[in-house]
């Protein structure tokens, strides 16, 4: 499904991939064709500067939105419309018994600017991309040479630097266990260790694998 609009100098199409989940089928009035269909007709990419993959949380209980979070957040205009189009399904949801956990995973790029993704966990909705096409595209560097220059930063031990790509790479995927693991390392060599334990965290969270990693705040 596709819906295409313009907003000033940007033509934004939303693209649904994948199959209608099942979760959404079972306690979202008309399923997941109507809540994504919502969506496409709501959201706006208001900030080209704010690309890269970001994980919409929330929960349902007993017919009410709680416990909303942007995993990722890729910066204050996205974070407040995602927000703000999550508040416009509050009436769709029925009520179960029991509390329901939602990840939706939405990715932000830019025409012709694209990026590679980790396959997500299995308890995820289906991805939501929103594309903006514009005339004056941001400097974008590809996935080769952030990793080039994050392996180069590596092999010099400059872990500090190594942790700035790294920010850009978890940026456009989250979800990469690989990257994440290899900046708690970093954190950890860096003797950051409230920012390794923040990571631990979410490898542990919403992530959902059993981490190898120890911080305080597991104890």
């Amino acid at each position: 499904m596709k819906i295409y609009l313009y907003l000033l100098t940007f033509l934004i199409s939303f693209n649904v991939q994948g199959q209608e989940n099942n979760l959404l089928d079972s306690c979202y009035v008309g399923g997941a064709k109507k809540f994504h269909q919502l969506f496409g007709k709501n959201i706006k990419y208001s900030d080209k500067n704010e690309m890269g993959l970001c994980i919409l949380y929330w929960e349902i209980h007993e017919g009410r939105i709680e416990n909303t979070s942007i995993l990722n957040s890729l910066g204050k205009s996205t974070t407040n419309e995602l927000n703000r189009i999550l508040q416009l399904t509050s009436n769709n949801w029925k009520i179960s018994e029991s509390r329901m956990k939602f990840y939706l995973p939405i990715k932000y790029s830019l025409d012709q600017l694209d990026y590679n993704i980790d396959p997500f966990p299995k308890n995820y909705l289906d991805q939501i991309t929103v594309v903006g096409y514009l005339s004056d595209i941001p400097t974008f560097r590809s996935e080769e040479y952030l990793v080039s220059k994050l392996n180069r930063f590596l092999e010099k031990k400059k872990y500090k630097s190594a942790i700035s790509i790294l920010d850009k790479m978890l940026r456009r995927n989250p979800v990469s266990i690989e990257l994440r693991e290899t900046r708690i390392d970093c954190y950890q060599k860096s003797e950051l260790d409230e920012e390794a334990c923040n990571d631990i965290l979410i490898l542990k969270n919403y992530l959902q694998i059993t981490s190898k990693y120890l911080c305080e705040k597991d104890l």
